[in-house]
């Protein structure tokens, strides 16, 4: 490489670490151009893959995500084996939620450095969020074979056997990581989350209270022993538990964002309704009118208030959505394309090639198998699928946009999705449940049938969930009896469930959420 293009180099790597990032994609852009075309020695590519890396790392963080994947593409393009070009690859493709795509891009950074812990654990975790447990249990078991004594990856192993459903032989791989670090938080809150697994209720609880006497401020361990109170009954206690997590957050401004785990914990809504659970109805509606105008778009209180205001008799305060069964609306793929059969058994084959878990821990599938949300990014027919349910989303909001409720009003202009397949077996049947990230709903239907009996295997939306009382008035609901290739939209804090079949059957669909984009 000439003189000339290492001083740009130089340049641009100074301009980077100076915190002058136009600068240094203008220098690092020269180079590149300057290059083009041109045949490379090794130690030349191996420089300009760096540069490419580089433009990559300040594009990404510029929310450019297309372009920083192209320069982190070029990159490994010129230096195959330049495992932290391949590492961004992974991040940015499991940040926009491409499951599939990181894991093979972190296994390339294990192929190249088989022995570097932090990559295993990267890799295992990224397994495990695509729901490809037994891998993420190979692979965690490898880290914890390059270091037998490290409380994290028997911490990591204890995990993915939890997710297996393997709780017994869980509880000894946190045991273990506490024996040789007393202080992790981390070990106890997933020790006591076993216990709990295992009806275990006491030492559920005292796994909870110890992480929280190591870390005071641990909104995940509130938020574990708030939800088994809850289980318990114990509505006061679970409310403060649930009030400590929310003045966590409002005192270190934390991002409300699905990106962030924080955001599941739905602690304010959690807090609302245990207020409803202990009768305090007066309190429930002065904090719903309170909401109403500081966070006006918050889909699990708009479910709480919606059946809360209904069974009191009183108007409902909080109106993002308050009369969400008006807001279903039904299509098909026939609506969209001329062959949807064809179709159709294109998305189950190549949807069933996707890693499902067996009923996954959080209790809403029963007999069934749930992949991740990233079935979007599967293959070339549902890439085709999510063009399609973009055009009925469109036909969806010009239908209900004269509406006056938040839900129109607030409606997200730039968003994402997120889809998953469900498959449930004979006897298969999804609990009563809302999408609090989501803003709009969706199920696609690829294989169901009518059931000898007429009310199994049907999608049912209410008003009530979780364990909200019994409705002390009629509760009002909406079924559904799906055929094959049928759309349904929703708001995303409607509850809806489906009631199980008896018959050996596989029930597939697709189901998924628009997420909005924050603001960065």
């Amino acid at each position: 490489m000439n003189k000339v293009l290492k001083a740009s180099l130089e340049l641009a790597a100074l301009a980077h670490g100076e915190g002058k990032l136009s600068e240094a994609v203008n220098h690092y852009k020269s180079v590149l151009r300057s290059v083009e075309g041109r045949q490379l020695s090794q130690t030349d590519s191996a420089l300009l893959a760096v540069a490419h890396n580089n433009l990559g790392f300040i594009l990404q963080g510029r929310k450019n995500t297309s372009e920083a994947v192209r320069s982190y593409q070029a990159a490994v393009e010129l230096n195959p084996s330049y495992s932290e070009a391949h590492h961004n690859i992974g991040h940015i493709l499991h940040e926009v939620g491409d499951l599939k795509g990181a894991t093979l891009s972190y296994e390339k950074v294990v192929q190249i450095a088989p022995k570097s812990i932090d990559s295993l654990n990267t890799l295992g975790s990224a397994l495990l969020s695509y729901g490809d447990l037994p891998r993420a249990n190979t692979i965690f078991r490898q880290a914890l074979q390059l270091d037998p004594h490290s409380p994290k990856a028997l911490n990591n192993v204890g995990s993915v056997l939890l997710a297996l459903g393997e709780v017994n032989e869980a509880t000894a791989y946190f045991k273990a990581a506490i024996r040789l670090n007393p202080n992790y938080e981390n070990a106890l809150i997933n020790l006591g989350d076993a216990f709990r697994d295992l009806k275990k209720l006491g030492k559920a609880y005292k796994c909870f209270v110890e992480a929280l006497a190591i870390e005071p401020d641990s909104i995940r361990a509130h938020n574990s022993l708030g939800n088994l109170l809850r289980y318990e009954k114990r509505y006061k206690e679970a409310l403060e538990s649930f009030n400590a997590i929310n003045s966590l957050m409002a005192d270190s401004n934390r991002s409300r964002s699905p990106e962030n785990d924080e955001y599941w914990f739905n602690a304010e809504a959690q807090a609302l309704e245990c207020l409803f659970l202990l009768d305090r109805h007066e309190e429930l509606i002065n904090q719903l009118k309170a909401f109403a105008h500081e966070k006006p778009d918050d889909r699990r209180i708009s479910a709480l208030s919606c059946f809360a205001t209904d069974q009191l008799g009183t108007s409902n305060p909080y109106n993002f959505c308050p009369k969400p069964l008006e807001f279903i609306h039904v299509s098909s793929l026939a609506e969209h394309i001329s062959e949807p059969h064809s179709f159709i058994k294109s998305l189950i084959d190549d949807g069933l090639q996707e890693p499902a878990i067996w009923e996954p821990r959080h209790g809403v599938t029963n007999s069934g198998f749930l992949s991740a949300n990233s079935m979007l990014f599967a293959s070339d027919s549902y890439r085709k699928l999510e063009q399609i349910l973009r055009k009925e989303i469109e036909i969806y909001y010009k239908k209900f946009r004269n509406t006056e409720c938040k839900f129109i009003e607030l409606w997200p202009p730039n968003y994402k999705l997120k889809g998953w397949l469900n498959r449930l077996r004979i006897n298969g049947y999804q609990r009563s449940h809302i999408h609090p990230a989501g803003w709009l709903s969706g199920i696609v239907y690829l294989n169901v049938k009518q059931f000898a009996d007429k009310d199994s295997g049907v999608i049912e939306f209410s008003l009530r969930g979780y364990d909200f009382p019994e409705p002390k008035k009629v509760n009002r609901n909406k079924v559904y009896h799906p055929k094959i290739g049928d759309i349904i939209l929703f708001p995303s804090s409607t509850f809806h469930a489906t009631k199980p079949f008896n018959e050996e059957y596989d029930r597939i669909s697709l189901a998924f959420d628009l997420i909005p984009c924050v603001k960065s």
